[in-house]
């Protein structure tokens, strides 16, 4: 879809909207870093090209595209150049869309969230519906911007009205070789799918005899198509599973520790508060008291 229209409305701070952007181009400190937030999110891609992780998977960053996301998992959007990067993004409460689905016995739009390794979390979108699409992202940050009584449910309304129109008229589901990968993207779907592998037992030795990949060209070429860091990324994929396990799971915080690779549970207990300004034992409790799909 060919951008029309200049204004840009950038919303945040509600209690069940935690922003709405529409129109943002450039550099997006909280889009461009490997992200964990609790709410879900809709980001739809106007203009430019480059790559998107969620999870273990990998995308291609490019107009027409939808991709519903899963706060919680990790995500991270790597541009070719900021400058170009011009999308649409919305954050909204798990819960509220949850409650609202329930009643109406429409479980199953909640799939592309709650099972992201399905084909329904990335979409591409014909011109008109994406036009569409771009047309109530601008309604969102509109209603919430001028705060009028009623705002936030006409706000969800379209929100699921974006979800209904996506799944009804994608024109692809997510195959993320609906073209063909070049030579260093498929490496890094290798070594993407070898670190997902190894998330508790990784070496950088074994994944370089593996692969029959240099450890200066997987460290080069990952960084330079992803963003990311070979390490950071290990890092924010245990971060998730032990996120995974402490809401779901029976397991005690230092068995989380051990299964996931980290040498003590001090450092394991240390490193996750300083990722998320709590220890696991707090975030456990928050998240088995807050929501009836805990780690979603």
């Amino acid at each position: 879809m060919t951008n029309s229209q200049t204004d840009t409305y950038y919303f945040s701070g509600k209690e069940h909207f935690a922003i709405a952007k529409y129109h943002m181009r450039g550099h997006d400190t909280r889009l461009f870093r490997a992200n964990s937030h609790n709410e879900f999110e809709l980001l739809q891609i106007i203009e430019g090209q480059g790559h998107f992780i969620y999870e273990g998977r990998f995308f291609e960053l490019r107009p027409n595209r939808l991709f519903l996301v899963n706060g919680r998992r990790l995500h991270y959007t790597n541009p070719d150049d900021p400058r170009a990067y011009l999308r649409n993004v919305v954050e909204f409460s798990c819960d509220d869309l949850i409650n609202i689905l329930s009643i109406y016995n429409q479980m199953d739009m909640l799939e592309p969230f709650l099972h992201p390794n399905t084909s329904v979390c990335c979409i591409d979108l014909n011109e008109e519906t994406s036009r569409i699409i771009d047309g109530m992202f601008r309604d969102i940050s509109l209603e919430l911007l001028d705060n009028k009584p009623g705002c936030v449910p006409v706000s969800m309304s379209y929100v699921i009205r974006i979800i209904a129109c996506s799944l009804r008229n994608k024109v692809q589901s997510n195959d993320p070789k609906n073209r063909p990968w070049n030579i260093k993207e498929q490496h890094v779907i290798d070594i993407i799918n070898y670190l997902t592998d190894h998330l508790a037992q990784f070496s950088f030795d074994d994944m370089s005899e593996e692969l029959s990949l240099s450890k200066y060209y997987i460290c080069h070429l990952f960084k330079q198509t992803t963003g990311l860091t070979v390490q950071n990324y290990l890092l924010a994929r245990r971060f998730e599973k032990a996120r995974q396990l402490l809401a779901t799971s029976d397991l005690s915080v230092s068995q989380i520790s051990e299964a996931l690779g980290f040498s003590s549970f001090s450092l394991f207990s240390r490193c996750f508060r300083q990722a998320h300004n709590m220890t696991p034992v707090e975030f456990r409790r928050q998240q088995r008291s807050q929501t009836r799909f805990p780690a979603l």
